[in-house]
């Protein structure tokens, strides 16, 4: 039997889109996204929405605290990974996430992949307050699970 072996996850702030909080990203298949914009939060979290057509996007936090959650189809596969920049002398340099929450909403099927080798943990710590689309906090969840109550509306309208 062999076991696959996933490389980290990286992606170069210079080449990546870098969405603004609270604005719906309807992502392509093969988009790069980092997370730069630091006031995300509860009422404005970055919404990326997957594509249609099976495709990978790829995604990081470049900043501390970010708040991103994810929707889309069942073929969507999401990579969740580090963010870096290239410095003058051609060097480069992981951006910090810490504190960073990646949230799935609960109409998301897909299949997420996180590869944080190598982020910045220090600093920053996770807004345990956050809300998600169950009325519910972060920590309410941490060490368990949000149960899906009726009538729990989808973060997008429509589905």
């Amino acid at each position: 039997m062999s076991i696959p072996i996933f490389l980290p996850i990286t992606i170069n702030v210079e080449n990546a889109i870098q969405p603004i909080a609270g604005d719906p990203i309807f992502a392509q298949t093969g988009e790069q996204f980092v997370i730069t914009n630091p006031s995300t939060n509860s009422q404005d979290p970055v919404v990326i929405i997957g594509p249609n057509d099976g495709g990978i996007v790829t995604v990081a936090s470049g900043t501390p605290g970010a708040n991103v959650v994810f929707a889309g189809d069942p073929d969507t596969t999401v990579e969740i990974g580090t963010a870096f920049s290239i410095d003058a002398n051609g060097s480069s340099n992981f951006l910090s996430g810490a504190g960073s929450a990646f949230q799935v909403d609960s109409t998301f099927e897909g299949s997420l992949i996180a590869n944080l080798s190598g982020s910045i943990t220090d600093g920053a710590t996770v807004d345990l307050e956050l809300t998600t689309q169950f009325g519910g906090t972060i920590a309410d969840a941490a060490g368990g699970v949000i149960e899906s109550e009726e009538g729990v509306k989808p973060l997008l309208e429509g589905e």
